[in-house]
């Protein structure tokens, strides 16, 4: 398993255990504050199609260049991201497992790929590692 893939395990993990920690208050008390005026249709969906657009809409993109390239290497954190509206590329993968495990929602990672790129097998993930995929 990949390490982005671990992490993000953890985080699935953790949410489901209730887990209270400052990262996860903060995650918890955005996505109250952001959704308090979306009717509840049971799914959860609706609060994700908010927050989604709200990040695509608000939400500035921090390309994480100095924690790249090791000038910056303090952990991000994934409420206080949140609450900062800031899209972390560092860990913009955790921040949107972090909303859909907190809204009970369930997902799928998918790796694009096709001739050019290789295959996914337990012997080869190159190029896949480290590249973009679908959650």
């Amino acid at each position: 398993m990949l390490k982005r893939e671990q992490n993000q395990r953890s985080i699935a993990i953790s949410l489901e255990q209730g887990l209270f920690t400052s990262k996860y208050y903060q995650l918890k008390k955005y996505i109250q504050t952001e959704t308090q005026d979306v009717k509840d249709d049971g799914s959860g969906y609706n609060k994700l199609y908010k927050l989604h657009n709200k990040i695509v809409d608000e939400f500035k993109f921090n390309n994480d260049l100095s924690f790249f390239n090791q000038e910056n290497i303090s952990e991000p954190d994934l409420g206080l991201e949140f609450n900062r509206n800031i899209l972390r590329d560092v860990i913009r993968y955790d921040q949107y497992i972090g909303l859909i495990r907190s809204l009970n929602l369930n997902h799928v990672n998918a790796y694009v790929c096709d001739k050019r790129s290789g295959e996914v097998n337990e012997n080869f993930y190159t190029p896949m590692y480290d590249s973009d995929y679908l959650i």
